[in-house]
């Protein structure tokens, strides 16, 4: 901390970097005593409290400061006024504050949060958003604010209000842990860092935004100007951009958004189990089916191909949660795996279906636009490299490095740029989706390979850009993380066995 400035650490817990300020600012040479008057704690658990005022009596003792006067540590709710915590007092507020989902807190505690802080809306505001909006007021003008938040304060429908707050201040730093899981596999959210100066941004100020990864930890860094950064992705926050992408991303950020996207089929636990409407094809159990149609999960969906597993469903819609008519799966259609990580599209045309999905596949459509009319051409712009990019910087939700994933939920696909075709580009484009089945099918990979270049050259022709930014896009999708999302699969989807999973049991 140095030598000079006061700090606090609200939801202080066990006074993890309290104490780490107060022994930095010993190794430099500050007073003790002085250090006392400077240095604040906030905890309003009991235990955790008594907890952060040992740490700090056995930092100093480890100091050779025993006895010495320590910084204080407050038993009270750190979002409460108080004279002991005032507002505009100190240089830096720094912590790790409570994840706590606005659903999870009491009636009466989340309407007196909201209104106190309006400027957060009214949707589902974690707990540590409030702290956060709060160390705004706790800085002085010129002061900083350090914490270790969730992911989702850079994407969460519910922390908009939090964004856009804090886009009137000078954003300095933001890394993200998404790919850093070695030091984190406990963590039950994905964690980042931000630091932020109470001040106006400057109008060249650039975010430095960091990417953690491998063990031991490394910290790739890139920058990007604030204003343009933080208009992408339409509010979210994302964390992996650099200043290279923003000619690609702006570009696409231009073109129309015409996709609906709807999940399929969902089973209702307790009036029925999968083992009951879901059977292999030909086995005795699907010939007993009243109404048996073929059934597509989400993990037979390949780019460009789909990979049948052979099961059927009996479609009873009074035995669905989500019930869709058949006409929502009529042929020829777009489907997505709903949990990939990034999008990987194929077109169901009648060969084995149409398929009836399960909620693990997206079907997608484009009405209004001669894409649906032309759904090789469709399913040729999801797989294009132009959409994964943009899709993977800007659109996804957590993709984990240990689990290989991301969610591509209905507002997600929504919010997916398409280019304006024409018919006859869009028959073109379709042609080479066409191709790019049958060579997915037969595993021809060296064809694939330079069909999928076509795709990409022509998709991003739609969108405007020309050959140096497509090669710009290439050089950057060579580089980790992207090279990881969009490296092919090795295998063919694997068997599924028809399995009945308790109510909240993860996919998996």
């Amino acid at each position: 901390m140095g030598r000079t400035g006061a700090l606090l650490e609200p939801a202080a817990g066990r006074g993890a970097f309290l104490a780490r300020a107060w022994a930095r600012a010993v190794e430099v040479g500050a007073r003790p005593r002085d250090l006392a008057a400077r240095l604040v704690g906030v905890e309003v658990h009991p235990f955790a409290c008594r907890a952060a005022r040992l740490r700090l009596a056995l930092e100093a003792a480890r100091a050779g400061r025993a006895g010495a006067p320590l910084p204080p540590v407050h038993l009270g709710d750190a979002l409460d006024d108080d004279p002991r915590w005032p507002a505009g007092a100190f240089d830096l507020v720094v912590g790790n504050p409570p994840y706590v989902r606005g659903e999870r807190l009491t009636a009466d505690r989340r309407a007196a949060l909201r209104a106190r802080w309006p400027d957060l809306g009214a949707g589902n505001v974690d707990l540590a958003a409030y702290f956060v909006r709060r160390a705004l007021d706790w800085a002085r003008p010129g002061g900083r604010l350090a914490f270790v938040l969730t992911q989702g304060v850079c994407d969460a429908r519910a922390a908009e209000g939090l964004r856009a707050r804090l886009a009137e201040v000078t954003l300095e730093r933001l890394v993200g842990f998404e790919w850093a899981p070695p030091q984190f596999s406990a963590a039950a959210v994905i964690p980042c860092v931000l630091v932020a100066r109470r001040a106006p941004p400057p109008p060249d100020h650039a975010v430095a935004l960091g990417a953690a990864r491998g063990a031991p930890l490394v910290v790739g860094w890139g920058r990007a100007p604030q204003g343009e950064w933080a208009a992408l992705g339409r509010g979210r926050w994302p964390v992996e951009v650099r200043e290279g992408d923003l000619p690609l991303l702006g570009a696409l950020e231009r073109a129309p958004r015409p996709l609906v996207a709807g999940y399929g089929l969902a089973i209702r636990t307790g009036r029925a189990r999968a083992g009951a409407l879901i059977a292999d094809a030909g086995s005795p159990g699907a010939e007993a089916f009243v109404r048996p149609r073929p059934l597509l999960d989400g993990r037979e969906v390949r780019a460009w191909s789909i990979d049948w597993a052979g099961r059927v469903i009996d479609y009873r819609p009074e035995a669905m949660s989500d019930p869709k008519t058949e006409a929502f799966f009529a042929g020829p259609k777009v489907v997505m795996a709903r949990i990939a990580l990034t999008t990987q599209a194929a077109v169901d045309d009648g060969d084995d279906g149409p398929f009836f999905a399960r909620n693990t596949v997206m079907v997608v459509r484009a009405p209004g636009t001669p894409l649906d009319a032309a759904p090789h051409a469709l399913c040729a712009v999801l797989n294009s490299l132009p959409l994964r990019a943009y899709a993977f910087l800007l659109l996804r939700a957590g993709a984990l490095a240990g689990s290989h994933r991301a969610t591509f939920y209905s507002g997600v696909i929504n919010a997916l740029p398409v280019p304006a075709l024409s018919a006859a580009r869009a028959a073109d484009l379709a042609a080479l989706g066409r191709a790019a089945r049958d060579q997915s099918r037969a595993g021809d990979a060296a064809a694939l390979r330079v069909t999928e270049a076509a795709v990409d050259a022509a998709v991003a022709r739609a969108f405007g850009l020309g050959a140096d930014d497509l090669e710009a896009l290439r050089a950057r999708a060579a580089s980790e993380p992207l090279a990881t999302v969009l490296r092919p699969p090795r295998a063919r989807a694997r068997r599924i066995a028809v399995r009945d999973f308790a109510t909240g049991a993860r996919y998996r």
